[in-house]
């Protein structure tokens, strides 16, 4: 083997050692939900590719007798691997994205993976796609643009199904999944232009080991600081976010805390449902970020049906205006959603003293919200 042969080996063995540690770690997880089963199978294509790959580069450049057919066939396979690996991708997106995709849909997406499928193969013999030259080479055919055209059309049209949700949807949380979702296009994007600048250097595999890596880790920090229902931050991010924040807090910056409580949610879980509480939380969530979007309040869902909201603010007065801000989108809601069920709140808020804990400050705060919501029952 030549010294690039060498190294692009070594390469491809650590991504495949790479994709191999995020399988293991993802098939130890009880979740099955079906965005996590795609994404599995957007490892193990991965692997598969990179496993192809690694006997390509051994089979590359060798006349041995009886070696063509196995040179033609990896050819083949990674062609075919390559356009389900972008079909794949999409299907992925969509469904993280909780869009239902019907098999009528899956089929008609699967129309143009068919066609290079066929393609390929017809290549063994017509050479329209690839050809192994006499010294045992993989060189391109002449209508190798087919594979490029193809690629670009689910480049493109995932791409920008991804943008027109982005750009209509005016949910936080999910604007940020989308976000995580777009990272996925750059590297194996450039690793494509690497591959057809020169045929024999790891392009689109080895940078889309290394994106479906950056995913993983994303989901991973989104899973240990988001919270799953509503996307909002978790608990477990308020204590770091506590003391960095008492260190900016002064006399004319007062750091105020709220606490959140839905009323009557108990009644909404107990007579509708789990289902339609979690909805009504989500809507909850919508609601308080929008009447938090021109502050610098983090929100927080805290546990169950609470929510908190951390930030620095001039005087009660303007504690007060968010408060009501808060009650009055509710409000606007049950006009507008005419459901099941109304949301209302109780809130108590407090301001920061110096030297007072996390819990202590928390206490108070609650302390205020339930002697509200004791108000409020007369």
């Amino acid at each position: 083997m030549s010294l690039y042969s060498v190294v692009h080996f070594e390469i491809e063995m650590a991504c495949m050692f790479l994709m191999a540690m995020i399988l293991f770690r993802m098939n130890r997880n009880v979740n099955k939900e079906q965005s996590r089963i795609i994404f599995i199978r957007l490892v193990k294509t991965i692997m598969i590719q990179i496993a192809v790959e690694m006997v390509k580069v051994i089979l590359n450049g060798h006349t041995w007798n009886g070696i063509r057919p196995f040179n033609i066939i990896t050819n083949i396979v990674l062609l075919c691997l390559g356009v389900y690996l972008w079909m794949n991708w999409w299907v992925y997106a969509l469904s993280v994205l909780k869009y239902f995709i019907s098999k009528k849909q899956l089929f008609i997406m699967g129309i143009p993976l068919y066609i290079i499928a066929i393609i390929s193969i017809i290549s063994a013999k017509s050479e329209w796609i690839f050809r192994i030259d006499e010294n045992g080479y993989y060189q391109r055919g002449d209508y190798y643009y087919i594979y490029i055209i193809v690629l670009t059309l689910y480049l493109v049209g995932s791409l920008s199904q991804l943008l027109r949700i982005r750009n209509r949807n005016r949910s936080f949380a999910k604007n940020s999944i989308i976000n995580s979702l777009l990272l996925f296009y750059i590297l194996p994007v450039f690793g494509c232009i690497v591959e057809n600048i020169w045929d024999q250097a790891p392009g689109m595999w080895t940078m889309s080991a290394l994106s479906v890596a950056l995913v993983y880790f994303d989901m991973l920090e989104h899973s240990s600081t988001k919270d799953g229902l509503t996307g909002l931050n978790n608990r477990h991010t308020l204590e770091p976010a506590f003391e960095d924040r008492i260190k900016e807090a002064t006399g004319e910056r007062k750091l105020y805390l709220f606490m959140i409580d839905l009323n009557k949610f108990k009644y909404i879980n107990d007579t509708f449902g789990h289902t339609v509480g979690d909805e009504a939380l989500r809507h909850t969530s919508v609601i308080l970020k929008r009447a938090v979007a021109d502050t610098n309040l983090m929100l927080v869902r805290y546990g169950g049906d609470e929510f908190l909201m951390l930030g620095f603010m001039d005087s009660d007065e303007e504690a007060e205006k968010i408060k009501q801000r808060i009650k009055d989108s509710m409000t606007a809601f049950n006009v507008l959603h005419d459901g099941q069920y109304t949301l209302s709140a109780s809130i108590g808020y407090c301001i920061y003293e110096e030297g007072e804990s996390l819990s202590a400050l928390i206490a108070r705060a609650d302390a205020l919200l339930y002697k509200e919501k004791k108000q409020r029952r007369g």
